[in-house]
């Protein structure tokens, strides 16, 4: 069976600096290999080859990749169109891994190499997989290469300039493949086929790259701090995430009970108790802390933890972070302690001071993970803790200066429609109340509430319509009016669009009614189900009228004390009462069919 997944709120991040996402360093190529494979490659993406459209031949050249752009015996292509059509190109993707996002800030490093008369032009183009040539965008305008200066006699090249990207929405906060291609035209006079079009030279090893794209991985979640104020009187309790990936839950930022709320702008700031040592910070809760849990079967890997600090002279000046996987009982040190001096750090920098990254990518708890991680930021060592004591996480003095970022992939995505939260039943007087809450829904119609005696047979009693797609929180409730006396076993059917189903764990209450009762259930168009509670065993009969007095059904049996199931043929639809009677007892319920 099934099963929707219990979770509980957690967090992720990611580093905003802007670094190369892919680079080719062309040193020791010979120019016509048929691809050339990337020399940097981010974490959290999937670059391919440099490879060549059909319209262009390989072709030799030292540390470059080399092609024919002018095809043997004929004109040089003409236009922009022209080489398009001749599908003249070079090609690279760019493939975030699955949960990450990617933002591009530009082609960083260019270095052609032309030879004189094969062309006057290049433009770099995008697209989708599956994108038809002619449906890619152009990345600004094409590029002249005599408004530019271009060198045709150097062999080593000419770099280029950069190409922005960050103002193309397109390539911003991108979730799926991104093709890049490379075209140029204009040459003047046709050859024999040795015109020559490179990307290149690489004179050395490193770090002489032919071609950089630069950019950010934005993998789990931050922390962006700007704009955080508080007061003097009412600092902020707590900090929520700015960014969330939307296969994990993630908790605010709080503090331990052994530290002081402080006011401070763009941070999340406390004051410290002074504790000796990392013994004497943990006995007196002196943390910050926050919680990174997948969503339902979602898979994870962390690589690492980035923080900016700022701490007072006379605040703690010793830290270090911990974690645990069992809820709290214990804790696990990340690596060893880290201790701030005058030498690796400005006690008078309001802004803080990033520090260095704290790698997790060797923690076996943190790789393929489904459970939650709590992280916890113990500080000990300070000299005060009354004046210029504080310790804060921050600042983030512009939105796009992140405070806290965890960088990591998501291994494995959600693929539960409903992520289920909680699902209690509770006796109310004479009904019982169930309640359910939702992290998140994907195609999500509806709700069936089933109801059984035993665990085995449920039927349905009742639906719950959906929220159908969403990532926000949703409280959910049924009251069963006319529960069965004794045990009552619950469950929901979660209902796609598409009538795909998913069925929840089951939840258990015993009414402590002890009085017989009768409950009708429908099981089918030409069944129902009787429900009967008897107070003590013993013989009974059990008997059907429709309103008019028409006999439907009769059986004489021997109940057990409990619940007992009885299914029964009804065809026709109308009212009903059905009877439970014995030599002490007669009951009656009218139902509908």
């Amino acid at each position: 069976m099934k099963k929707l997944f219990t979770i509980i709120l957690a967090v992720f991040t990611v580093s905003q600096l802007n670094a190369q996402i892919a680079a080719w360093n062309l040193y020791g190529k010979v120019g016509s290999e048929p691809t050339a494979t990337p020399t940097v490659v981010a974490p959290n993406v999937i670059v391919s080859d440099l490879s060549r459209g059909i319209g262009l031949t390989a072709q030799t050249g030292g540390n470059t990749f080399a092609s024919t752009l002018i095809p043997p015996n004929t004109q040089p292509y003409a236009d922009m169109n022209a080489a398009i059509v001749a599908q003249a190109y070079y090609e690279f993707t760019i493939t975030p891994k699955p949960g990450v996002a990617v933002n591009l800030s530009a082609i960083n490093r260019f270095i052609l190499r032309i030879q004189p008369n094969v062309a006057s032009a290049y433009v770099w183009r995008y697209g989708k997989v599956g994108d038809a040539d002619a449906n890619f965008v152009n990345i600004g305008s094409p590029v002249i290469l005599a408004d530019i200066g271009f060198d045709f006699a150097a062999n080593g090249g000419n770099i280029q300039p950069l190409i922005d990207l960050s103002g193309i929405s397109d390539l911003q906060n991108i979730s799926e493949a991104v093709i890049f291609r490379l075209y140029a035209w204009g040459g003047a006079v046709a050859t024999s086929g040795s015109g020559s079009f490179r990307i290149g030279q690489s004179p050395s090893a490193s770090p002489q790259e032919a071609l950089s794209i630069d950019g950010t991985t934005v993998s789990l979640t931050e922390w962006n701090l700007n704009g955080i104020v508080g007061t003097t009187v009412n600092p902020p309790a707590i900090a929520q995430p700015t960014r969330v990936n939307p296969n994990i839950e993630v908790s605010a930022l709080s503090r331990g009970d052994g530290v002081t709320a402080q006011n401070a702008g763009n941070a999340y700031s406390s004051a410290f108790p002074i504790n000796a040592d990392k013994a004497a910070a943990v006995a007196a809760d002196s943390y910050y802390e926050f919680t990174i849990t997948p969503k339902g079967n979602a898979l994870i890997n962390l690589s690492a933890l980035n923080v900016i600090l700022r701490v007072q002279v006379d605040a703690p000046k010793t830290y270090i972070w911990r974690y645990s996987k069992d809820n709290g009982n214990t804790f696990q040190d990340i690596g060893s302690p880290y201790t701030l001096t005058t030498t690796n750090f400005s006690f008078t920098d309001n802004n803080g001071i990033q520090q260095p990254s704290v790698d997790l990518s060797g923690i076996t708890d943190m790789q393929q993970f489904n459970n939650p991680v709590i992280f916890r930021l113990y500080a000990w060592g300070g000299s005060s803790a009354s004046s210029n004591n504080s310790f804060r996480i921050g600042a983030s003095v512009t939105t796009t200066r992140d405070a806290l970022t965890i960088r990591g992939e998501v291994v494995q995505m959600n693929t539960l429609p409903v992520v289920l939260s909680s699902f209690t039943a509770k006796k109310e007087n004479n009904s019982v109340k169930l309640n359910w809450l939702t992290q998140s829904e994907q195609n999500n119609s509806h709700f069936q509430v089933l109801r059984s005696s035993d665990g085995n047979t449920p039927v349905v009693i009742g639906t719950v319509s959906g929220n159908g797609n969403s990532t926000s929180l949703h409280n959910y409730s049924f009251i069963d009016s006319d529960p069965l006396v004794g045990d009552n076993y619950y469950q929901l059917r979660q209902v796609d669009y598409d009538g795909k189903s998913t069925e929840s764990s089951i939840v258990h209450i015993n009414t402590g009614f002890n009085k017989t009762s009768l409950n009708i259930s429908k099981l089918s168009e030409n069944d129902i189900q009787l429900s009967v509670y008897a107070a003590r065993a013993g013989k009974g009969k059990i008997q059907v009228v429709s309103i008019d007095g028409r006999k439907v059904y009769e059986s004489s049996m021997d109940f057990q004390q409990g619940n007992n199931q009885i299914q029964i043929p009804v065809n026709a639809n109308g009212m009903y009462i059905a009877s439970f009677i014995t030599a002490y007892e007669n009951i009656s319920t009218k139902f509908l069919k």
